[in-house]
């Protein structure tokens, strides 16, 4: 079945957009304590995780997850586990690679997305028909080509996925990460504020009828000005948010930065720099414990990314 690229610009799509960028202009101007906007990431990043999952079906709540990707003692190879920790480190991936990147993306960034977030349940990626490959690269062909507004890119990128479902398993939430990776790539993720799934998710039935529309009119319009008002009303929710001088009381509890942990980011800002486990024990006279529980919390808070696995992992500035 050929891909459905065809819409019109219309007066709804246009206005939504003009507001999108109005917004967004706004809240990357907003003022904010380090502390603040770092509170702000995390419980985005909590928002992000708790509503994508619940697009697949998986019902878990701020609290677990952060409990999840926390230092306890709670059971990391549960299948609970593996979708929360496998969505945060798809999100990190979007982050520290697309992040205002101008590469074109490839198939392998598609399979890079299914190996983090579905891979350690559903193990791995199945190949792909012919049919399937050939709608996926003539997608992927268009998005690098074209010169929509990022929204509309997004918009195409998710609903075409979803269209083409190349994976038996998982399409629905590669196709809302992929949406993620054009707002990120041309810097429409708004300070890590964005949380577009909660908006498919309070009102399905809307978010299936607007999906149904692309397949009876051969056409993108309806899709692409509900996907534009639903990032519009995301943005002036979590604008609502950072302008909030009562912000954060009912969130789940940040725990503070210690000194030791302070210095670590101070460490790094050479943005070239990079450290380890045993540089942290040295540097501080420590424990290997202790360093790891460190360097785990500023991952978890998004202010550090991880690299490598075992004795070879060592950790960069976000």
């Amino acid at each position: 079945m050929a891909a459905i690229f065809s819409y019109h610009l219309s007066e709804n799509l246009k206005k939504y957009l003009d507001n999108i960028d109005l917004v967004r202009k706004r809240i990357l101007l907003t003022p904010l304590s380090p502390q603040k906007e770092i509170r702000l990431r995390w419980n985005s990043t909590l928002e992000r995780i708790k509503w994508s999952l619940s697009l697949s079906d998986v019902d878990v709540s701020k609290n677990e997850i952060d409990k999840i990707l926390s230092l306890t003692n709670i059971n990391k190879t549960s299948d609970l586990a593996k979708e929360v920790i496998g969505q945060r480190k798809a999100f990190n991936y979007l982050k520290e690679y697309w992040s205002i990147n101008s590469q074109p993306m490839s198939f392998n960034t598609i399979k890079s997305l299914y190996q983090l977030a579905c891979e350690p349940t559903l193990g791995k990626m199945p190949k792909l028909t012919q049919i399937s490959e050939a709608e996926l690269n003539q997608l992927i062909t268009y998005l690098q080509d074209s010169h929509e507004h990022p929204v509309i890119q997004a918009a195409i990128a998710q609903i075409e996925f979803i269209r083409i479902s190349p994976i038996e398993k998982g399409s629905g939430k590669i196709s809302r990460l992929l949406n993620y990776l054009f707002l990120y790539k041309w810097g429409y993720d708004c300070r890590d504020l964005l949380v577009i799934d909660e908006y498919f998710r309070r009102d399905l039935v809307t978010f299936e009828k607007a999906r149904q529309t692309v397949e009876e009119n051969k056409n993108l319009t309806i899709w692409l000005e509900y996907f534009a008002y639903g990032i519009n009303h995301q943005l002036q929710k979590a604008l609502e948010i950072i302008s909030s001088p009562t912000w954060g009381t009912n969130i789940p509890k940040m725990e503070k930065l210690n000194n030791r942990q302070k210095e670590i980011l101070l460490c790094l800002e050479n943005p070239d720099q990079k450290i380890t486990n045993r540089d942290v024990q040295k540097m501080f006279t420590t424990s290997q414990i202790t360093a790891s529980r460190d360097l785990t919390k500023l991952v978890k808070f998004g202010l550090l990314f991880s690299h490598g696995k075992g004795r070879s992992v060592y950790y960069i500035k976000a």
